[in-house]
């Protein structure tokens, strides 16, 4: 939640002191709350430090992206953007497996520490680094006289209402699946919370098998393309959810749900970053939040529904609507900009 909130801080920021010294300042924040949660002496205290941990490490990723399109040509930024996407994926999975490690071996405060430490790092080498295509970038900036005018700006633009209507569209029906995978296996398999964990964790393969792929499949396809076929993956994995008989299917096909959805989500990704280059930051937060929006808002709804056993209705509107986004955006998005 913390994380969510702050991106409409971090952005405008970003575009008025520039992306990197603004990621440096966040990572260092994020380095002093996690050495606070790793001393607190209360669940009280422990709570705030790490809400505070994710608030301050919300102005790291989405900058990162805003980041990449200001130093990378369109033609090229979607690869880019994957490449990011690549190290974002492992290394939440090296956090999941290192976390779990250390954490039974050492406890974790020393967990908290080291991510510190990490973060620290992250902050000295960032701040250490800025070179004269970052500076450029940011002197191309239109820097706006405050927080709300920046987002004015952004915000009155069609194509960015556009984007940011789909994004949340995504969140709700696509990244929502995340939350009912486990819920339906347990639900109507009967399967472990192991089983049903791992299922999940095929969604991040898929993910990273589309990462290490892209530059091949940017070359065979165009980006109307890419978010028509990933909609009617993302759609596949969610119907085998709602209809198969078999688990193993599900597993097969979450696979290909993840592959899917991080190739539909990076060509939002791309289209962000392009919707209001001289307020890029502003632009990506909006992206960000709407992607937060929309995912609480159809996690909150669809488990509504599924509590009152209205599961398969849930999955299959999810799979409709996922491809039909996918092929509606496919068909708005023109010579670069969304119409």
């Amino acid at each position: 939640m913390a994380y969510g909130v702050v991106q409409i801080i971090f952005g405008p920021l970003g575009d008025r002191f520039g992306k990197q010294r603004t990621m440096s300042v966040a990572a260092a924040l994020a380095a002093l709350c996690n050495l606070l949660v790793s001393q607190a002496p209360t669940l009280a205290t422990l709570v705030a430090a790490r809400v505070a941990a994710g608030a301050a490490a919300g102005g790291v990723i989405p900058l990162a992206i805003a980041l990449v399109g200001d130093a990378v040509p369109l033609q090229r930024r979607q690869q880019a953007l994957a490449r990011l996407l690549l190290a974002t994926l492992g290394g939440m999975i090296c956090g999941q497996c290192l976390g779990g490690l250390i954490g039974s071996i050492a406890g974790w405060r020393p967990m908290f520490a080291g991510l510190a430490v990490s973060f620290a790092a992250c902050s000295l080498m960032l701040y250490s680094s800025r070179g004269p295509v970052m500076a450029a970038a940011h002197a191309a900036q239109a820097v706006p006289a405050s927080v709300v005018e920046g987002v004015r700006r952004v915000l009155i633009r069609p194509q960015v209402r556009l984007v940011l209507l789909c994004t949340a569209i995504e969140g709700a029906l696509a990244f929502s699946l995340l939350t009912f995978v486990p819920y339906r296996l347990q639900a109507v398999h009967h399967a472990s919370a192991a089983t049903a964990g791992g299922s999940v964790a095929l969604f991040g393969l898929g993910g990273l098998i589309f990462a290490l792929s892209t530059r091949a499949w940017l070359r065979r396809l165009t980006l109307r393309a890419l978010v028509q076929a990933g909609g009617a993956m993302v759609g596949v994995s969610a119907l085998a959810l709602a209809l198969s008989p078999a688990v193993l299917i599900i597993h097969v096909t979450n696979v290909l749900g993840g592959f899917g959805l991080y190739m539909l989500h990076s060509s939002l990704q791309t289209m962000a970053t392009h919707m209001a280059p001289e307020h890029r930051g502003t632009g990506v937060a909006l992206f960000v939040t709407a992607l937060f929006v929309g995912q609480a808002a159809g996690v909150a709804v669809g488990t509504a529904f599924m509590q009152l056993g209205c599961g398969t209705t849930v999955l299959a509107t999810c799979a409709a609507g996922v491809t039909l986004l996918g092929y509606w955006l496919g068909m708005r998005w023109h010579d670069g900009e969304p119409n």
